[in-house]
């Protein structure tokens, strides 16, 4: 279905039974439905991770490029063990620093490719210590193939050193979620009280009495007064 249609991702919070209840929803949410269908018309979301095919050597690699690290490590080494577990644990913090900053710049180098053929990118959060990093790349279902190719140029850019898996073609999950939710007669009548609105009402009285209140509420008004 993705593959030849525009799809947007709902979030449902709760059960709709009957078919006259999903009418409803797409009759109330119409205007919203549209302009996420609209902005959304023809992209589609590939999850990309990238790791490391040997973290032992780029762990080796970047204590070899790092004085600091280099110094203390050799300090360590003279050290005699029952004294060396505080300078272990500073070592272990500075080599953490220092792969981050190396995942953000293999990030850097592999979203400054990608950017000329998608349209946004989201880091998501890697799932282990192997992970280089693993993001969201929205994109015209048109530039796939093209895609692909260029994680591929990538891949040899690199030199072999990492692996690039996908998932594609989805939904733009990291870009957009709609959420559907039932709103309860208690929770109405609440926010109908809090604004100070009467049963009768429009979107525009809605919308006056909310910006209002949100006025009236505010922690600069409320220090003035």
């Amino acid at each position: 279905l993705v593959k030849e249609r525009t799809v947007i991702p709902v979030k449902f919070g709760s059960r709709l039974k009957t078919k006259e209840e999903v009418e409803k929803v797409l009759e109330g949410g119409y205007s919203e439905f549209r302009r996420r269908l609209d902005e959304f018309e023809g992209k589609i979301e590939v999850d990309v991770t990238a790791s490391w095919k040997d973290f032992g050597k780029a762990i080796n690699e970047v204590v070899e490029n790092d004085n600091a690290i280099k110094n203390l490590k050799e300090k360590i080494a003279g050290m005699p063990a029952s004294k060396a577990l505080a300078e272990k644990i500073k070592l272990g913090a500075l080599i953490k620093v220092s792969i981050d900053m190396k995942r953000e710049e293999l990030f850097e180098k592999t979203a400054g490719i990608l950017d000329a053929i998608t349209v946004g990118s989201k880091r998501q959060e890697i799932q282990d210590d192997k992970s280089v990093f693993s993001a969201a790349f929205l994109l015209e279902r048109s530039e796939e193939g093209l895609f692909y190719s260029a994680l591929e140029e990538l891949s040899e850019r690199f030199e072999g050193k990492l692996n690039f898996s996908c998932l594609s073609p989805l939904p733009p999950y990291a870009f957009s979620i709609l959420e559907i939710k039932r709103v309860g007669c208690e929770e109405v009548d609440r926010a109908r009280s809090m604004l100070g609105l009467e049963e009768e009402l429009s979107v525009e009285a809605v919308k006056r009495a909310y910006f209002t209140r949100t006025r009236e509420c505010h922690p600069d008004v409320a220090r003035e007064g």
